[in-house]
């Protein structure tokens, strides 16, 4: 359905009207948001979504503590570098933020430590799987 949806508009605070085309009629979605949990109610049907951010769903290692690399989990370009080599950071620290299919993803600090190097400048462009950026120990 995502593939053929042409059109959303914002009905309220938790209701949007989707329109996917010629060939379908309006729907509503009533969306509800509990924590990392979205409720979604479309067509008759309910849905339940978790939120996982992307670094987690699409490039594992590069989120866990033992990883010193930052891995670009889908392509995209760079639009804001918030670090640079030899800036010290803490764990949650911003270090930069991308943009893939129109949809803005900020990166964070996975553990403390130091930046080593960032591979990637603003408005770069890159692949998946690509090194965006190296930390060392602080």
């Amino acid at each position: 359905m995502a593939e053929l949806m042409r059109e959303v508009f914002r009905l309220g605070e938790e209701e949007y009207t989707l329109h996917p085309g010629e060939d379908f009629g309006d729907m509503v979605a009533v969306v509800a948001r509990q924590g990392d949990r979205l409720f979604v109610h479309l067509d008759g049907q309910t849905y339940e979504i978790d939120y996982l951010p992307a670094v987690k769903r699409h490039a594992p290692d590069a989120a866990l503590s033992a990883s010193d690399h930052l891995v670009a989990p889908m392509p995209g370009a760079v639009i804001a570098c918030a670090v640079k080599p030899g800036d010290t950071v803490a764990a949650g620290d911003l270090l930069l933020v991308i943009e893939s299919m129109k949809l803005e993803t900020p990166f964070k600090v996975w553990r403390d430590g130091r930046v080593a190097s960032v591979h990637v400048a603003q408005g770069q462009t890159f692949e998946r799987d690509k090194v965006l950026l190296s930390l060392e120990a602080a």
